[in-house]
């Protein structure tokens, strides 16, 4: 009975913690377009999306605490990448999210400003055994799609 009851009052807590979760995010919630966007690497160099091998981006930040990415590539395939929220904290003009993507090995902060159409962010990439995004900051301003 006792266990019954600690399992109980866990699940009310994890689920108490996504409702807070998405309550912190909500200012972010709905469908984007990457406007602009850019990776500047360690070594100085920057990449456009076009250079990453993508024509147009789309990301959508769910209230289920998933963001999913829909990338129009160059040579006209898609390619969706999904995340999950872990964490938020919100500030009257931005915030950030802790996400971890599906196709990383780690969690990544993005650090957000909201704008009247939008939004811009700044991800640190400080993962050293990630040879290829370590010490890069990735930047872009996404426009709000539809009415949210």
């Amino acid at each position: 009975m006792i266990k019954i009851m600690l399992q109980s009052l866990m699940l009310c807590a994890l689920l108490c913690s996504n409702v807070a979760l998405a309550k912190d995010g909500k200012s972010i919630f709905g469908k984007y377009l990457y406007s602009v966007e850019k990776m500047t690497f360690a070594n100085g160099s920057v990449m456009g999306l076009r250079e990453l091998g993508a024509d147009k981006v789309l990301i959508e930040f769910r209230p289920d605490m998933t963001v999913v990415m829909n990338m129009q590539m160059v040579d006209g395939s898609t390619r969706t990448s999904t995340a999950k929220i872990l964490s938020t904290k919100t500030t009257p003009t931005g915030g950030s999210i802790v996400e971890k993507w599906t196709d990383m090995d780690y969690a990544v902060t993005l650090d957000y400003k909201l704008m009247p159409n939008g939004l811009s962010y700044a991800i640190r990439f400080t993962n050293l055994n990630d040879g290829f995004r370590y010490g890069a900051v990735e930047q872009a301003v996404l426009t709000r799609l539809g009415s949210q």
